[in-house]
């Protein structure tokens, strides 16, 4: 048997695990900065939301003003953060040729 005391090998699954605590470091900035941002457009009726998509099921890590859907920190990402996500990956830029999702209207510019 080969190898030292005190050392293991690293698996997939550790690395993982790495990437996703990386993650939830990074993401810990733009949590206070969706705090920020939606705390200056009290009752106006924006939604300041940051979603981490590795969890699909309770994506929703911060908001501001959730009044306004009525959704709170780990609730899920809807049919409209897919589509954009997956749009992102297939490198499409625009929403869609038809500014709407999930009966929602878009404006799109060029």
């Amino acid at each position: 048997m080969t190898g030292s005391i005190g050392t293991r090998s690293s698996t997939p699954a550790d690395d993982g695990d790495a990437v996703v605590s990386d993650n939830d470091l990074y993401l810990e900035n733009y949590v206070r900065l969706v705090h920020q941002i939606g705390r200056s457009f009290p009752n106006t009726g924006i939604e300041i939301l940051l979603h981490n998509l590795v969890k699909p099921a309770r994506s929703i890590l911060a908001i501001e003003n959730g009044a306004v859907t009525g959704r709170h920190v780990g609730s899920d990402a809807t049919n409209l953060v897919l589509d954009l996500k997956t749009r992102r990956q297939r490198g499409e830029d625009k929403v869609n040729d038809e500014p709407n999702i999930e009966s929602r209207q878009f404006q799109v510019h060029d």
